[in-house]
């Protein structure tokens, strides 16, 4: 049987090839979970609701009439921090105009930038 880290020598042996070959897709995936949960990124955000524009600007649900002219956006932003928050790091702020599809992006240095 392949013990954990076999394949991860330069040249593995025949033997564990061979075995790996063999494995269900469910065992590869048992071996490979360790390793998995050890590089997996926690969930970060860098949004917060504010309670001010919750009423403040008009949201459409899904049973409401598309746009029919050009103008109506949705915008949202996107932290680029990697696994923390600490030190700086760039927004992107993208726009997505709902009737003909038109993005703009732009780099921003905080959500309060203008």
């Amino acid at each position: 049987m392949m013990a954990a880290g076999d394949l991860d020598r330069p040249f593995a042996t025949k033997k564990a090839i061979t075995e790996l070959g063999a494995m269900s897709a469910a065992t590869i995936d048992r071996y490979r979970e360790p390793t998995r949960a050890s590089m997996r990124l926690r969930g970060i955000s860098t949004t917060t609701p504010s309670p001010l524009l919750r009423n403040a600007i008009g949201l459409r649900k899904a049973g409401d009439a598309p746009a029919t002219t050009p103008g109506v956006i949705q915008a949202d932003t996107v932290g680029h921090c990697g696994p923390t928050l600490v030190g700086k790091f760039v927004r992107t702020l993208t726009m997505t105009d709902m009737l003909t599809g038109w993005m703009e992006n732009y780099s921003i240095r905080n959500n309060s930038s203008k």
